[in-house]
């Protein structure tokens, strides 16, 4: 029985579909990862920004925290 081979054309296509597969995979974990990152330095710098600023004023600590985190 003969047992059919790939052509060498065959053989770099599949190959080049598979690494541009593993390649887009790994470029959206480092994106994902990216945004996740972003995101949680704005909330950090937000959560600073207020702390700074109660730590700053003493007579409008209420104000402050009112207009910071209002619902």
């Amino acid at each position: 029985m003969k047992h059919k081979t790939k052509t060498l054309t065959a053989r770099i296509i599949d190959n080049l579909s598979q690494n541009s597969t593993a390649a887009s995979i790994e470029q959206t974990n480092k994106d994902f990862k990216n945004s996740l990152l972003i995101v949680s330095i704005g909330i950090n710098v937000f959560i600073f920004t207020a702390w700074l600023a109660l730590q700053v004023t003493v007579g409008y600590d209420s104000q402050v925290a009112s207009l910071l985190l209002s619902r």
